[in-house]
């Protein structure tokens, strides 16, 4: 990620250096072994980074302990943290929200009280002028079991970065300041849609994200050609699968919480291919309930199975065009075919006393049989558990009494096996 880079060393007397120097990184005591300024867009996840498009940028440099690093540039000004990373053990990394009269470079001050007695150094990164954000990759899937699974996507048609690269993310094992860990980053060739992840970085019971990069390096200045400039990443969550596994499944983003008071969770966004009568198996974390709808445009759902967490039954509704109003009872494990196809239905009463680890990438599967071809691009939204006030006890009560009836009735269908979709 290096750039063209000016160093000075403050104190009494500013001192600029050429980077065509054979010594321009050495900056007063520090060994500066890379800058980097970039428009960082992202399709985050709770597992990896927020989502947006930012301006991120920074330092790798030598040496780490007691070192602080500032950034300024016209009215901006904040701290660069530490990241902290075991793939980036030298790299200081901030990213900003982007704003767009904001392109020029970047001031980075280098403070350590043991080096060059105490005094500053600057260094100038590169400037984000005519820079725009590549595309997102779709169709994420991971295959196979074990701690070396295969990661692969689908880049947009005609579309080749200048390069890619992958990282992945521990949100088990957080760093000080609760961000979860870069524990692996690699280059791959420009042209990769898949990524086998090597023994050795993954582990059983942790939860991990998984980024794919598609980098753009600026051209058109020798000097700076190979320089990273802007870069899309798409985020997606997992878990390891049992070693014997031998299925697929598609990982999708997680969507933006719009309505924080409305017990509802940032919807699970979806984007993959559908065929008609072919299952679709989404798998989001547990919740009381969930709101499945199609995307503008995709093929309407034309039945639903739910799995076998050890609830008996649960409860769906159905949307009348104003409100969803309960319809029926659903038996675990059996497919139950809607009388038309739907493009949205929720589903209630899920015991989240079972326990079910929301990590697990087969916690919650549910199967999706769509009635055409397309892509699927819509969304599963938790419903979150609502503490009732103390006067609503009585008619709460009540209303399980019902319940429990209700949930004696059954519908059984055959289930079918087909590709598994994890949430993010």
């Amino acid at each position: 990620m290096s750039g063209r880079r000016i160093f000075c060393a403050s104190g009494f007397l500013a001192l600029c250096l050429s980077p065509l120097n054979a010594w321009a990184a050495l900056v007063g005591g520090f060994d500066v072994i890379d800058t980097f300024h970039f428009l960082d867009a992202r399709k985050g996840n709770p597992n990896a980074v927020r989502q947006g498009v930012f301006e991120s940028f920074g330092i790798d440099l030598t040496p780490v302990p007691g070192t602080t690093v500032s950034a300024s540039q016209g009215a901006f000004s904040g701290n660069v943290p530490y990241l902290n990373s075991p793939a980036l053990p030298n790299q200081f990394f901030l990213a900003v929200p982007y704003d767009p009269a904001r392109t020029g470079a970047i001031d980075l001050a280098l403070t350590n009280p043991g080096i060059n007695s105490g005094l500053t150094a600057h260094v100038l990164t590169r400037t984000l002028d005519g820079v725009a954000p590549p595309p997102f990759v779709t169709d994420v899937t991971l295959t196979g079991g074990g701690l070396a699974p295969t990661i692969s996507w689908v880049r947009p048609a005609g579309y080749i970065p200048s390069s890619q690269s992958i990282s992945i993310f521990d949100g088990t094992h957080l760093t000080p300041t609760g961000a979860s860990t870069l524990i692996f980053n690699a280059n791959i060739s420009a042209t990769a849609s898949a990524f086998t992840i090597p023994n050795g970085v993954l582990a059983v019971g942790t939860r991990y994200g998984f980024g794919v990069q598609l980098d753009e390096h600026q051209a058109t200045d020798v000097a700076l050609s190979g320089t990273l400039v802007a870069r899309s990443r798409s985020f997606v969550d997992f878990t390891t699968l049992a070693p014997n596994f031998q299925g697929t499944v598609a990982l999708p983003t997680l969507g933006i919480d719009t309505n924080l008071n409305d017990n509802r969770g940032a919807p699970f966004q979806f984007n993959i291919a559908v065929s008609a009568g072919v299952p679709l198996l989404i798998d989001p974390v547990v919740a009381s309930g969930y709101v499945y709808r199609t995307g503008a445009g995709d093929p309407l759902i034309s039945s639903v199975a739910l799995p076998d967490i050890g609830d008996p039954s649960f409860d769906l509704y159905l949307w009348n065009g104003s409100q969803f109003v309960f319809d029926s009872v659903l038996a675990p494990g059996v497919r139950h075919t809607f009388a038309t196809p739907v493009d949205r239905f929720q589903v209630r009463g899920i015991d989240t006393a079972l326990g079910v680890d929301p990590t697990n990438t087969l916690g919650f599967v549910t199967e999706l049989v769509f009635a055409g071809d397309g892509r699927f691009t819509g969304t599963q939204t938790p419903i979150t558990v609502a503490v009732p006030e103390p006067e609503a006890y009585s008619m709460l009560l009540a209303g399980l009494g019902m319940l429990g009836w209700m949930r004696q009735r059954r519908k059984s269908t055959a289930a079918l096996p087909g590709i598994l979709v994890n949430r993010v």
